[in-house]
C-alpha cells in the first residue's frame, strides 16, 4: 500500500530528529489521510491533528466524481499542472513553482488516495484535532469535506476561513498560523 510506505518515514523522520514526545502532524488536502493513517497506527506518538483543507477519504473524493486520471491527467505537463492549480487562488509564483513538483509523486497519491477508505476508523482518534477549511474551497468544498471530518472525528473543531480557497496557509496565512498555534498551546 502506497500510503504505508509514506507513513513509515514519518516515524523514521520522527526517530532521526530526536523526537521523544508525541507530535502535532499538521496535514494540507491529500496529505490528511496519511496523518489520519500514522495517528492510527501510532497513537503513542501522535500529540494532535491539525487538518487544513483536507477530505475523510477515497470514498469521500468519489462521492464527488473524482478519479486518479481526472488528476493526473491534468498534471502530466508542467503547462497543466498551472491550470489545475489556478482555480486555487494562489499566487502566480507558487503556480510556477507547482510546474517543478514530481509528476511520478503526484499519480501515486492521486491513485492511493482515490481508493482508501477509512472512514469508520476515525471514531478511533482520540488526540485534539482542530480542522482548518475555506468557505469557498474549490476541490475540497468544506460542507462535504470539512464538516464531513469534523463529523467522522469526536470532538474535533472546524474553523471556517472566509473568502478562503483550498490553501488557507497561502490565502490567510496569518489567521491559519494563529489557528495552529492554538491547538499547539492546548496540547502542551
Amino acid at each position: 500500500m502506497i500510503l504505508q510506505a509514506v507513513v513509515i518515514p514519518l516515524k523514521q523522520i520522527k526517530r532521526t530528529r530526536g523526537l521523544v514526545q508525541p507530535v502535532i502532524i499538521v496535514a494540507h488536502s491529500m496529505r490528511g489521510v496519511i496523518a489520519t493513517t500514522f495517528a492510527l497506527k501510532y497513537k503513542e506518538k501522535v500529540a494532535g491533528i491539525v487538518y487544513i483543507s483536507a477530505f475523510v477519504d477515497g470514498q469521500q473524493l468519489r462521492t464527488l466524481g473524482t478519479k486518479p486520471e481526472m488528476l493526473t491527467e491534468t498534471v502530466s505537463t508542467p503547462s497543466g499542472a498551472v491550470d489545475f492549480y489556478r482555480p486555487f487562488n494562489i499566487p502566480e509564483s507558487l503556480l510556477l513553482a507547482t510546474a517543478k513538483c514530481l509528476l511520478h509523486s503526484f499519480v501515486a497519491n492521486a491513485y492511493a488516495h482515490v481508493n482508501y477508505d477509512l472512514a469508520e476508523k476515525y471514531t478511533d482518534i482520540q488526540v485534539p484535532v482542530f480542522i482548518i477549511h475555506g468557505s469557498s474551497d474549490v476541490p475540497t468544498p468544506e460542507d462535504l469535506c470539512g464538516t464531513g471530518l469534523r463529523n467522522a472525528i469526536s470532538g474535533a473543531r472546524l474553523e471556517i476561513l472566509t473568502g478562503a480557497n483550498h490553501f488557507p496557509s497561502v490565502e490567510v496565512p496569518e489567521r491559519t498560523t494563529l489557528l495552529i498555534k492554538t491547538l499547539i498551546r492546548e496540547c502542551e
